[in-house]
């Protein structure tokens, strides 16, 4: 309905509606899960905003790099999400 041609949906097995790997996905477990949120869903979410909004043809996550945490990704913006008018954001 709102027309935005940019969108993902991505059903992550294992995990409860938190993202955190669960058994059972019940709230019974929350207290018992160390886990603050999933890694892989972390590397999901920084793909998707680097290949939209930091011009990045191939993602730069832990993911794709074995495991390896860069020390700092700096990029230009070639492509900018509408901000509200309050909203300012630092160049």
């Amino acid at each position: 309905k709102g027309g935005n041609p940019d969108w993902t949906v991505r059903a992550f097995p294992g995990l409860n509606h938190l993202f955190q790997h669960s058994d059972t996905g019940l709230v019974s477990e929350y207290g018992q899960i160390e886990e603050t949120i999933s890694e892989e869903v972390l590397d999901f979410i920084a793909d998707w905003i680097a290949v939209r909004f930091l011009g990045e043809a191939r993602p730069v996550t832990r993911a794709s790099m074995n495991g390896q945490v860069p020390a700092k990704i700096s990029m230009p913006v070639v492509r900018q999400a509408a901000l509200p008018t309050s909203t300012k954001v630092a160049r």
